[in-house]
């Protein structure tokens, strides 16, 4: 994986794990959670930018689904 690859995979991995922690605590709603996700990945992957490292950020995020942490959340 070269570098803008693993920037974004890392970044879509961070997010999506960072905001599972206030969910299972309780002080975040799942919902807000999955939306902000979602919107995260969409704009990455729609972004001129990133848009050739768009795998990348879709695969992030169906590692983010199966962590134990996030399972139920996403």
């Amino acid at each position: 994986m070269d570098s803008k690859n693993a920037y974004y995979f890392g970044l879509v991995v961070g997010a999506g794990t960072i905001l599972c922690a206030p969910v299972n605590m309780g002080e975040l709603k799942k919902d807000i959670a999955q939306e902000t996700m979602d919107y995260l990945v969409e704009r990455l992957s729609s972004s001129p930018k990133s848009k050739d490292v768009s795998d990348s950020i879709q695969k992030a995020y169906e590692v983010v689904k199966q962590k134990d942490t996030c399972k139920g959340v996403y």
